[in-house]
């Protein structure tokens, strides 16, 4: 695994979620929802902005992998238990 790529795999939502469109993170594989892919180094570069906090941990539920080469792609799903959670903290 030493030259081994691994990607979040987050769902696109577009527009607005209403609760008649809203799709639960069981329904993913069939709601038609786009993929993109984030590396932890884009969630890091993601958190230098809140200049007066650092990332304290980093909780990811992961829904399903895909494996192909040299990527491994982690499944997160949209809310509930396939989720994503970032947590800052005060620098001191």
């Amino acid at each position: 695994m030493d030259n081994e790529k691994v990607v979040l795999m987050l769902p696109v939502v577009e527009g607005e979620t209403k609760d008649d469109s809203f799709y639960p993170s069981s329904g993913l594989a069939s709601s038609g929802l786009e993929m993109l892919p984030i590396s932890y180094e884009t969630l890091v570069d993601f958190t230098k902005q809140f200049t007066n906090f650092e990332l304290d941990s980093l909780e990811i539920n992961v829904k399903g992998v895909v494996k192909s080469g040299g990527l491994t792609q982690l499944i997160v799903g949209l809310e509930g238990e396939a989720a994503m959670t970032v947590v800052l903290k005060k620098k001191e």
